[in-house]
């Protein structure tokens, strides 16, 4: 009986592949598909077409292509890729074998299988700007016909939730044919968008031959451009199973695949996308009278025609004012007219096309009283074929104007718009009203009386002590000039004179001191034996050298006259203090232990002789 029943198979799969299946090899040759032949932009033409090799999968190789316009051949013109998405559907054969663990390590039924290969096609594969549109369907409850999970979703979302709730009310035989045709039937009209679409089945294929009418559901896929791909379930595919796919996948030119992983049927999924971004082919019409025009792909012994009609006519061009007299106003009476305003006047030039598919102006000239004024080159219109011509009217003084507009667009045709008549008025104010000159009168004579001789002499007293305050106070103001010590600008070498009080100081006084310091830890102390010594953070700027933040680059100097030591602030902004008293602008002389502070560095001043005290190193000169 086992070799009757092993028989029988065997000669069933004879008849399934000398029969039920078409060679592969006819169905190897390339195929193309009209997707899209845009001419809104004429001349430029868009052509979108589908490759689709023997398993529907895109052309790689595109040297082949040619392009012929009205029989012409074209070698100039640009290939790209455009993306359109696709149209595909997923049927779910959810028999009794769709809830079998064919891999006790992996652990998870053939469902949630196809439940991540469907997920991985919504998250890795699908259009992310919602192009695609894909639809998934199952058995109904009844298991009499089957139902729609989703419809022509757009969001990868919609695939992930619909697999999510997806749980079979039954696990048994499917109308499996009645959902194929469910399927077929929900494809938009191929002449609707003719963009790439596809119909893959999820089935372990052993009851193929009994559950479908093979020739009708091929008939019907063939007709609507629909490409069936079969993915075969379970741990292995057999013979049997492989033939019973052949017959719905080899006459659709579709593919097969046993995926007993979910990323085993990725292959279909990587297809999809690259037949949702199809090549586009651009060029340049030839075409320059109006008339029918015929476009022509060939790709190898493959070939796609469409037609289009093209009217071809000078553009409509229309001149339109803001108003039509302008009023140009001066601020003077003598004001000039490249002076008065406004100096600009805007003009709005709207173009149309008798074939309502805009073409490139190449140029737009303003004629102004018949003259042609500068022309606008490679012109940009809005998307209301419009533009906004800024008209100068600075030279036009008050009378009429007549305007037109002259384009060329780039196909050569010239249009001239209407005449457009316009007045300009000119506006100065009135020049002031001259004020009459006065009658002519006698010249009236004015006398003085004499002074007495007592309003003379106070007269001449009052003058000399006028005379006497102005001098007093010149001799004051330049004494105050000398007493003050010059000063140089912060940041640059000091010069100032000590103050004249050293010059009393006694003979004995020491010509060498020492800087001590006290804080912080670590500051140098600094001997003074050279005239002047200069404290500060810059080494290009200062003698002695305090590398702290708070000193200024050159903060402040130490001056010996006259046998004693003065402290100079150089206009640092921490301050130069002695005694915790902030120096100002006059120096300060030292006595033997005065506290000086630059910034936070404190130091302690010792006059007298130093000796040989290693603490105090010379300053560099």
């Amino acid at each position: 009986m086992n070799l009757l029943k092993q028989g029988g198979r065997a000669l069933l799969l004879a008849l399934l592949l000398l029969v039920g299946v078409r060679p592969a090899a006819a169905q190897t040759e390339p195929r193309l598909r009209l997707i899209d032949l845009n001419t809104a932009s004429f001349p430029r033409v868009g052509v979108v077409v589908l490759t689709l090799d023997g398993r529907s999968a895109p052309v790689l190789d595109l040297s082949s292509l040619a392009l012929r316009e009205n029989g012409v051949p074209l070698s100039d013109y640009t290939l790209t890729h455009v993306p359109v998405g696709i149209d595909v559907a997923f049927v779910l054969d959810a028999n009794q074998g769709f809830n079998l663990v064919d891999d006790e390590a992996d652990g998870r039924s053939r469902l949630e299988k196809v439940r991540a290969s469907i997920g991985r096609f919504a998250t890795e594969y699908m259009h992310a700007a919602g192009l695609d549109r894909v639809s998934i369907v199952a058995p109904d409850a009844a298991g009499e016909n089957g139902r729609f999970l989703v419809q022509q979703a757009m969001r990868p979302a919609d695939l992930l939730n619909a697999m999510e709730d997806y749980q079979p009310e039954r696990f048994g035989p499917t109308p499996l044919n009645a959902m194929l045709n469910q399927a077929l039937d929900a494809f938009p009209p191929a002449a609707e968008n003719g963009r790439y679409r596809a119909l893959l089945l999820f089935t372990d294929g052993g009851r193929l031959d009994q559950q479908l009418a093979f020739l009708p559901l091929v008939a019907k896929a063939n007709d609507a451009n629909v490409p069936i791909y079969v993915v075969i379930l379970g741990a292995r595919a057999d013979d049997f199973e492989l033939a019973n796919a052949a017959r719905l996948y080899e006459p659709t030119r579709g593919w097969t695949l046993h995926a007993p992983r979910p990323e085993d049927a990725d292959p279909i999924y990587r297809l999809w996308q690259q037949q949702g971004n199809p090549p586009l082919i651009q060029y340049r019409s030839l075409q320059r009278q109006s008339g029918g025009v015929t476009v022509t792909v060939n790709l190898g012994p493959a070939q796609v025609a469409a037609a289009f009609e093209v009217t071809l006519a000078p553009p409509d061009v229309t001149l339109r004012p803001e108003r039509e007299t302008i009023r140009r106003v001066g601020s003077a009476p003598d004001t000039p007219l490249p002076a008065l305003q406004p100096a600009v006047q805007p003009l709005t030039v709207a173009v149309a096309w008798p074939d309502g598919r805009p073409r490139r102006l190449q140029t737009l000239t303003l004629l102004e009283n018949g003259r042609a004024q500068p022309a606008l080159e490679n012109v940009v219109l809005d998307a209301a074929n419009q533009l906004v011509l800024p008209w100068d009217v600075s030279g036009l003084d008050g009378g009429p104007v007549t305007l037109q507009v002259q384009v060329t667009d780039e196909l050569g045709f010239t249009a001239v718009s209407a005449p457009l008549a316009l007045t300009i008025v000119v506006e100065r104010p009135s020049p002031p009203t001259p004020t009459p000159a006065p009658e002519t009168a006698a010249p009236t004579t004015v006398g003085f009386l004499p002074l007495t001789p007592l309003q003379a002499g106070l007269g001449a007293t009052a003058l000399a002590i006028l005379l006497l305050s102005a001098l007093l106070a010149g001799w004051q103001q330049r004494r105050a000039r000398r007493k003050a010590p010059s000063r140089e600008e912060p940041g640059a070498a000091a010069v100032e004179t000590a103050p004249a009080e050293a010059a009393s100081a006694p003979d004995d006084w020491p010509e060498t001191a020492v800087l001590r310091p006290q804080a912080p830890t670590g500051a140098p102390s600094i001997l003074l034996d050279a005239p002047s010594v200069t404290v500060g953070r810059d080494p290009a700027a200062a003698n002695v050298v305090l590398s702290d933040p708070s000193v200024a680059r050159l903060h402040a100097r130490i001056r010996r006259s006259g046998g004693r030591f003065w402290l100079y602030d150089e206009g640092s902004a921490e301050g130069t203090f002695l005694n915790f008293e902030r120096l100002g602008l006059a120096p300060r002389p030292l006595a033997d232990g005065d506290t000086l502070q630059f910034g936070r560095v404190i130091y302690t001043f010792h006059r007298g002789p130093v000796g040989d005290s290693p603490e105090a190193p010379r300053p560099e000169s």
